[in-house]
């Protein structure tokens, strides 16, 4: 999962509902491949909207995470850039490239007011807010999960947009809005209705064991491993990706030497397991979730020795 924008509070614009617009590459492309396409996406995004300044050629705040901080200032506007791009480098938005939507909603609401500040002065109450998701999901395809929608607390609303989602090729996925040990799959009281899988950010107060736990017990459920806190320039993070057989591994935008490491680790080890002939086999199951798409990292493998298995 590449995160090539952010358009959330601490950006130029009004658009405070979008924190981070994740790609997701389909399958049937090596890594190196995948990256390169999320670099040409990226560069033809920065080329759009130097081509719509009224100030001549725009400079890009860098985000922590190593994504581009653009200003905007309605919510349909970053995605109808990524559209506009998409179409410029014949990708099919849903089939070549496909998109989550992290909101970070637990940052957006007014307390004073119970609602949702998703533009400057414009708040949604959390029923609107559903309104304003189904419109995203069914004007942009692409669209494939939404991570945290709504605050945990929400139940109601959390319930009511899957209940909404069904039959679309979207889902849920809780990161803010999950707050527990790892050790989570057992107790579903943990998780805001209709999720489909959480993000499980490995910080020092993770052990392995945590993780192994975790990942074990929601072999059903989409796992993203996202690490968090303090960057440093070690890659051991994508072997253990890798290694726990999570289906997502969310590094990052590209740019930056820490994310950058991990993205060339990523690709050294593909290139590993093919020398070895235990380069695993992507699933078509569906993209997020049990109704969709599953893309495990590098799937299932397979005995030493045996045929390589191409991705499908």
């Amino acid at each position: 999962m590449v995160t090539v924008l952010s358009c959330g509070r601490m950006s130029p614009g009004k658009l405070h509902l979008l924190e981070e617009v994740i790609v997701l590459p389909a399958a049937g492309q090596r890594v190196r491949e995948k990256i390169a396409m999320v670099l040409d996406l990226q560069k033809e995004v920065k080329r759009i909207l130097n081509s719509t300044s009224k100030t001549g050629t725009l400079v890009f705040p860098v985000t922590d995470g190593g994504a581009l901080l653009v200003g905007f200032d309605r919510v349909e506007q970053p995605l109808d850039v990524l559209m506009e791009a998409c179409a410029n480098l014949q990708l099919t938005p849903g089939t070549d490239v496909h998109f989550a939507l992290s909101c970070a909603a637990h940052t957006l609401l007014d307390y004073s007011k119970g609602k949702y500040e998703i533009v400057a002065g414009t708040l949604k109450a959390p029923g609107e807010l559903i309104e304003v998701y189904e419109s995203l999901i069914s004007r942009y395809p692409g669209i494939c999960a939404l991570i945290d929608p709504f605050r945990k607390e929400d139940l109601e609303q959390w319930d009511k947009l899957s209940c909404a989602l069904i039959g679309q090729p979207c889902c849920l996925i809780a990161d803010a809005a999950f707050c527990s040990p790892p050790r989570l799959y057992g107790d579903k009281r943990l998780l805001p209705p209709g999720v489909a899988g959480v993000v499980l950010k490995h910080v020092n107060e993770t052990t392995i064991t945590d993780l192994l736990c975790a990942t074990s017990e929601g072999r059903d459920s989409t796992t993203i491993l996202e690490q968090s806190g303090t960057e440093w320039c070690d890659d051991y993070f994508v072997d253990l990706a890798v290694g726990l057989g999570v289906k997502f591994v969310k590094l990052g935008g590209l740019m930056g030497g820490v994310r950058l490491a991990r993205y060339n680790r990523l690709m050294m080890l593909e290139e590993e397991l093919t020398r070895q002939g235990i380069l695993g086999k992507l699933t078509r199951q569906g993209i997020l979730g049990s109704n969709q798409l599953e893309l495990p990292l590098f799937g299932t493998s397979v005995s030493p020795g045996s045929e390589l298995l191409e991705t499908e």
